[in-house]
């Protein structure tokens, strides 16, 4: 991370470093990290689940120290983590486009109010989190969330879509 520096905006983009946060910023996440004692599960159903029986990983930062550590799924975790998304795709595509809508501009709301967070985050491990193109990207989503029955009127729900902004 660049840091706190005296570079301008062109210097940045010459060297295409990061540029200035104003700060370290891991506070809340290593504060988040804390209250789930280092230790992630597989997040299904809507929850962090730890089976027993299972290999753990542990996560390490730029500096090679341990973030926490995660449980390492197995093919039975995965079969849940389908089944549970297939029951919520049906979920979500019985709702009404206009509360469709709803429930991806919220998604957008939080990932902006959070966003120092999410990136603080990313940045435990120096993964660039590129939050205001998801937020973008979302926003809009939402709009043909919106116009889904009058501009798409064939268009049905097939699935999710996974979009990837913490990449390393």
């Amino acid at each position: 991370m660049a840091g706190l520096t005296s570079k301008t905006v062109f210097d940045i983009f010459q060297s295409m470093e990061f540029g200035p946060t104003g700060g370290d910023g891991t506070g809340v996440a290593q504060a988040w990290l804390q209250r789930h004692s280092h230790t992630l599960g597989l997040f299904i159903g809507g929850k962090f689940v730890h089976p027993e029986g299972r290999e753990i990983d542990s996560v390490t930062d730029s500096a090679g120290q341990s973030v926490c550590s995660t449980v390492r799924a197995v093919f039975a975790d995965v079969s849940l983590s389908v089944s549970d998304a297939r029951e919520g795709c049906e979920v979500w595509g019985g709702l009404s486009c206009h509360a469709r809508a709803r429930h991806l501009y919220s998604v957008a709301r939080s990932i902006q109010r959070f966003g120092q967070s999410l990136s603080a985050v990313a940045q435990l491990q120096c993964s660039p989190a590129d939050l205001s193109a998801l937020t973008r990207l979302l926003y809009h989503l939402t709009g043909w969330a919106q116009m889904r029955d009058s501009v798409l009127t064939h268009w049905s729900p097939r699935g999710q879509t996974i979009i990837n902004t913490l990449t390393g």
